[in-house]
């Protein structure tokens, strides 16, 4: 049995950030929860804090528009559902990424 570790889910389309736990070591929970047929992910180039990373659709501008957010830092709108995640477990808040977050 694969371990899980714990990520942070921001859900585009719904508003909402949950806490989640996903397959350490693999890419499939993260294909299921960014969702629209999601089969590669894009490491946005910057760190969330405390070692985590933002991970999106690396597809997602190219397929119709579902739902888009500001995450601060970054230059442009991210479009669809994104984890944070940290290799072995996000380690930000849900409360630190609320904060960086701005739904369109």
């Amino acid at each position: 049995m694969k371990k899980k570790v714990r990520a942070i889910f921001i859900n585009a389309e719904k508003k909402e950030i949950t806490e989640v736990m996903v397959e350490k070591g693999s890419f499939k929970d993260h294909y299921a929860l960014i969702g629209n047929k999601c089969d590669l992910v894009q490491v946005v180039p910057f760190k969330v804090g405390k070692g985590d990373t933002l991970l999106v659709d690396e597809e997602g501008l190219c397929k119709e528009v579902r739902a888009q957010f500001f995450f601060q830092g970054w230059g442009g709108p991210l479009q669809g559902n994104a984890i944070v995640d940290g290799g072995n477990g996000a380690e930000s808040t849900i409360e630190e990424i609320k904060e960086r977050v701005a739904w369109l």
